[in-house]
Order: structure tokens, then C-alpha cells, then sequence
């Protein structure tokens, strides 16, 4: 498992030409670290005298973003699983019209998948920006350009995961699926370019 190994080997295998580790696994990792990073800032926020108003906020973003950050790292996983099952699509038999047609189907089926855990994950990191966000205008001041970095990684992790969903769905002949998927692209990209905007203010 992808969280199991040290972050050497992780970033060995990433520079490989092993294909099943790639950008979605990176987007997802770019997910985890960003939710560490706000958890860094939470924990330097409780129990401070100055930040004591807040602390029951930072408590709830400490344990969302922990339960967040292994979600990450699983969906590190999912996404290597998931492009795995198309490259075995891919290798399925076609030496007549019946195999042709269940293995389209099959590749097809699989593509979506592939599909939908990265785009899981760009709305995981939307979460993260959110709790950014508070932790950076409420938190440890000390801190903030962590919770700056945690922001941008989130931001890193939501871009990169929406690159490989737009990818992905080029290769899908079902126009209902992609209208679906294109709806709600749309939707989370407006959500993540207002949570920029928020934190954006702080870095002047």
C-alpha cells in the first residue's frame, strides 16, 4: 500500500516508469499533506490563551482533517487499483465482435471508475480549503504560512485530481455520465476559486 511505504520509496516509484503511480496518487498525497499541514496549525492553536475563543473550532477542524487525511491516502490506493483495472480492460481478448464489444464495455465500465476517485478526491480537498481557511484567519498567527501551504496543497490536490477527470472522461463514449461528471466539475471549480480568493487575502 502507497501509505505504507516511506516517502523515498513513494517518490522512487512515482519517477519510475511503473504507470499505476502517477498523478492521481500524487493528487491525493498533495490532499494529505495539505490536511497535515492544517492540522499543524490547529494543534499550535489549542490550548494558546490568545486562541482560546476558537478553541472548540479547532478541535472540530483537528478531528475532520485527521479522518480527512486518511481518506487521502487511501484514495492514493484507489486511484492506483482503479487505473490498474483499465490497463487489464485494455488487455482483454478482441479477435471477434463479441470480444470487441465486452471489452469496450469492460474498459468503458472501468474508465469510470477511474473517473469518479479522483474526482472524490477534488471535493476532499475542497474540504481541506475550508478548514484552511479558518485556521489561517483564526489560528496560531505564527503559523499562518503553514496553514497557507496546507491551503496551496489542497489547492495542488484539487487541480490535479480535475486534470486527470477531464482526462479520463475524453475516453468516455457515455454522454450522460460525462454531462454529469462536466455539472459537477463546474460546480467545484467555482467553490475552490472563491476559497482562493479568501486565503489569497492573507498572503500580502
Amino acid at each position: 500500500m502507497i501509505k505504507d511505504m516511506t516517502i523515498e520509496m513513494y517518490t522512487e516509484l512515482l519517477a519510475s516508469d511503473e504507470p499505476t503511480i502517477g498523478g492521481g496518487t500524487a493528487a491525493a498525497i498533495s490532499g494529505a499533506m495539505g490536511a497535515s499541514l492544517v492540522m499543524m496549525v490547529a494543534n499550535l492553536s489549542i490550548g494558546k490563551k490568545k486562541y482560546a475563543q476558537h478553541q472548540e473550532v479547532f478541535e472540530d477542524v483537528l478531528g475532520k482533517m485527521r479522518d480527512i487525511q486518511q481518506v487521502f491516502l487511501d484514495k492514493a490506493d484507489e486511484d492506483k487499483a482503479s487505473f490498474e483495472a483499465v490497463m487489464q480492460a485494455f488487455r482483454l481478448p478482441k479477435s471477434n465482435d463479441d470480444e470487441i464489444a465486452a471489452r469496450n464495455l469492460e474498459i468503458e465500465e472501468a474508465t469510470k471508475v477511474a473517473t469518479l476517485v479522483p474526482l472524490s478526491v477534488a471535493m476532499w480537498a475542497i474540504e481541506v480549503a475550508k478548514s484552511a481557511i479558518i485556521v489561517i484567519e483564526y489560528g496560531n498567527i505564527n503559523a499562518r504560512s503553514d496553514g497557507l501551504v496546507g491551503a496551496q496543497m489542497a489547492s495542488t490536490s484539487f487541480n490535479s485530481a480535475i486534470y486527470n477527470v477531464k482526462t479520463n472522461l475524453t475516453s468516455i463514449s457515455d454522454e450522460g455520465f460525462v454531462a454529469e461528471i462536466d455539472e459537477k466539475i463546474f460546480a467545484a471549480v467555482s467553490q475552490m476559486n472563491l476559497f482562493e480568493s479568501m486565503w489569497k487575502k492573507f498572503t500580502g
